[in-house]
């Protein structure tokens, strides 16, 4: 009796190991089917993904078109590529960065050395050392604006090589005013330091308007706002 009682114990276990292993088989079956069908769905997405992948490789952007003869000039960038910025400044904000020997487009238009520039159908500016040598282009940074300066005039050394090479990176105008020591609203750090030299200290703050720095020299204090010279 005690042999058939403990022969019926273990069948029984065996059963219940039996249907849990069943179990277990069944849940795990169901599970890989779940995984292969997730699988293959996403392998079909990647599929697709690869494929519009090599289709924007493949697509070359749309050249802007210039219709009207005059209205820019066609440029390209220098061996350093270009900063593409919202305003003709150092600070201004940075859209984007063009690659070296790429195809501009110049309007005829700057603000001291920065030039408005199209870039596939986006406004901007940039630095005129960041485009590549255009006799159009250098004959506008070395000529003056006419009528737009009170500047007083006076004559100056033409084979000092200080102004020489002032002359030749932001024309005869302001080469000639840096030169007599004149300041003006807008200039940027270097012009300053090639007018006045270096300033006895500096110090700068955050403000509503943007960052501030005081330059203070033995006779003047200069004020810069946003890295341009807004008042002395």
């Amino acid at each position: 009796m005690k042999y058939i009682l403990t022969s019926l114990i273990v069948l029984l276990q065996f059963m219940i190991f039996a249907q849990t292993q069943t179990a277990e088989m069944n849940k795990l079956l169901h599970r890989k089917a779940e995984l292969e069908r997730s699988i293959s769905y996403y392998q079909k997405e990647l599929q697709e993904v690869k494929v519009k992948i090599e289709n924007l490789k493949n697509t070359k952007p749309v050249p802007e078109i210039v219709t009207t003869s005059g209205q820019k000039i066609v440029a390209t960038t220098g061996d350093n590529g270009a900063v593409f910025r919202m305003s003709p400044s150092s600070q201004g904000a940075e859209i984007m960065r063009i690659p070296a020997n790429t195809t501009i487009y110049v309007h005829h238009e700057h603000q001291g050395m920065y030039f408005k520039t199209t870039y596939y159908g986006k406004e901007g500016w940039v630095n005129y050392t960041s485009i590549a040598s255009h006799p159009e282009i250098d004959a506008m940074i070395q000529k003056p604006k006419a009528n737009t300066s009170t500047t007083r005039i006076v004559t100056v050394d033409e084979k000092d090589p200080k102004y020489q090479r002032l002359k030749k990176i932001y024309g005869r105008e302001k080469a000639v005013k840096m030169i007599n020591k004149e300041l003006w609203k807008g200039m940027s750090h270097g012009q300053v330091k090639e007018t006045l030299g270096k300033p006895i200290s500096q110090t700068r703050k955050e403000t509503p308007k943007g960052l501030e720095e005081e330059w203070k020299y033995a006779n003047r204090t200069l004020i810069f706002l946003n890295g341009t010279l807004f008042s002395w």
